[in-house]
């Protein structure tokens, strides 16, 4: 049961209208529960839309890359709601079920690329220890990506790390589906 109800369009006052009508159209679906769930927050609802349209927006990694790394950070945080969405967009993307369950395990995994395992890699330490990320990966990292892909894979991590935290924080359910009891 979600801490608070997502705010629904004809609750919703006029400022956030707009920002549900401008998501609309930034990603050709209805505002999710992430966001009917910031809106009493106009100014934290504005910010988090800016940037979710930002990070999914046209970017130097490709779609699969971006989606590999939020599917990773989700699997890592055990977030139910990003894991649903992202493994969707992760399939428009040429992510196979497979790949996703090979997540967990990716260095021992022979579906991921040398590109695709150092990508994930650095994912998961900035999301469990960031401080402490392996120098050498870090210079097998700039072998394969770009010094802006690198920046905005790291921006991407840091991003879903908060946006996992808070879905589970809140208990933000996944559009259409009950959480039963006892389950995260």
């Amino acid at each position: 049961m979600p801490k608070y109800l997502p705010v629904q369009l004809d609750a919703a006052g006029e400022h956030v209208r707009e920002v549900y009508k401008n998501y609309e159209i930034s990603f050709g679906v209805p505002a999710d529960n992430v966001v009917k769930t910031l809106a009493p927050s106009s100014t934290f609802l504005e910010a988090y839309y800016r940037m979710f349209r930002t990070v999914m927006g046209d970017i130097s990694l490709n779609d699969k890359m971006r989606e590999l790394a939020i599917l990773k950070v989700a699997k890592l945080n055990g977030c139910q709601y990003c894991l649903h969405h992202h493994t969707i967009l992760g399939r428009k993307a040429g992510i196979t079920d497979g790949m996703v369950a090979a997540l967990e395990d990716h260095e021992k995994s022979d579906l991921f690329t040398f590109a695709e395992k150092e990508l994930l890699s650095w994912t998961s330490g900035v999301t469990r220890n960031p401080g402490s990320i392996d120098e050498e990966l870090f210079k097998q990292l700039k072998n394969h990506f770009t010094q802006q892909q690198v920046i905005e894979l790291t921006t991407i991590a840091a991003f879903f790390n908060m946006v996992t935290r808070l879905c589970q924080s809140l208990e933000i359910e996944i559009e259409g589906q009950k959480k039963a009891a006892g389950h995260g």
